[in-house]
């Protein structure tokens, strides 16, 4: 992504992770762009994702954010949002 470094407030990705060929790397590229304290969302099918998300968002820089579930108890089922932020500098 042609941005420059810790630039962006906040990166919000729905449905698209489970084409990414890499997903540290797509991860780790979106953490990128965030600005320190700048939020992370991620919102994709339950079975793409990978079952260690929580240590591949520590890899990129990211801590996991206490958030509300914005999704809806049927979406529940079939979606998983994930939360996050870089920490402040």
């Amino acid at each position: 992504i042609s941005r420059d470094h810790s630039t962006t407030p906040a990166v919000v990705s729905t449905l698209s992770s489970h084409h990414w060929a890499d997903f540290g790397a797509a991860l780790a590229e979106q953490c990128r762009l965030l600005k320190p304290g700048g939020e992370f969302w991620l919102i994709d099918l339950r079975r793409e994702l990978p079952g260690d998300l929580d240590e591949q968002l520590a890899t990129a820089g990211l801590e996991p954010l206490d958030a509300p579930q914005p999704l809806g108890t049927g979406a529940r089922r079939r979606l998983r949002s994930v939360s996050a932020r870089k920490p402040p500098a």
